[in-house]
């Protein structure tokens, strides 16, 4: 459709300059037709299948629209720029880290966990959904004690809607003690697990790398966690094994 529009643009322009107009207009429109929805880091020539729309067209539209590979660089500069501060975040970064979060936590879905579970979340949407147990926010959009901190007046860490933070001795106090790695497949049941075994299922198992990470068996479930409580760890899994101190 996008080339048929160009077409007839083309033949309603009875004069050469307009019709060349009337082109590099139209291509722009194709660019951002094409464009936006795969734009990842570092969003400026990111390989793309050859046999793909983006693939065929974006060394076409790079290599001969004009000001379109300078205007791309400009906008990748601002926004890797803005990306560190939570700004203008494109849609296709939150897909993709939405979708890295679904795999690593959708498995804790309607699993069984210590009564007594506390956790706590810098992204809380998929964790609290799937992990059934209190969840502490650590930038204080769903917590009263968080909101009220003081916010921070350092340029270069302040980020959008991110500004507040506790201390950590709130998430003692609060009594934090589980933080939820994965629910171990069926290929990892069994035998000692290998930290980049564990990335395989979760990629942010680094995550609250001050604590210990562990395996252990709950209800029959295994599972990756970290937790600051060796004797908390003890007291509810068994097979609990601590695979990384830190």
């Amino acid at each position: 459709m996008i080339a048929d529009l160009l077409v007839l643009a083309l033949l309603a322009c009875p004069s050469l300059p307009r019709r060349l107009a009337s082109g590099v207009v139209m291509l722009w429109v194709l660019a951002l037709h094409v464009l936006p929805p795969h734009f990842k880091m570092p969003y400026f020539l990111r390989n793309a299948p050859p046999e793909s729309l983006i693939g065929q067209a974006l060394p076409l539209l790079v290599n001969s629209l004009p000001g379109f590979k300078a205007t791309l660089e400009a906008v990748n500069e601002d926004t890797r720029e803005l990306l560190k501060h939570f700004v203008a975040t494109p849609q296709e970064n939150h897909k993709a880290f939405r979708d890295k979060r679904l795999h690593a936590f959708q498995g804790f879905r309607d699993v069984a966990l210590p009564p007594d579970a506390v956790t706590r979340a810098m992204a809380i949407g998929v964790v609290g959904y799937y992990v059934r147990v209190p969840l502490i926010d650590d930038y204080g959009l769903t917590d009263r004690f968080v909101a009220t901190q003081v916010k921070t007046t350092n340029n270069e860490e302040k980020r959008h809607s991110h500004n507040r933070q506790a201390p950590e001795g709130y998430f003692a106090e609060r009594g934090v003690n589980f933080i939820p790695v994965c629910v171990l497949p069926p290929e990892l049941s069994q035998g000692v697990i290998a930290p980049q075994q564990i990335a395989q299922c979760n990629p942010f198992y680094k995550d609250y790398s001050g604590m210990p990470l562990y395996t252990g068996v709950y209800n029959g479930v295994r599972m990756a966690f970290r937790s600051p409580n060796a004797d908390w760890v003890a007291a509810n899994f068994s097979e609990g094994r601590m695979i990384l101190e830190r």
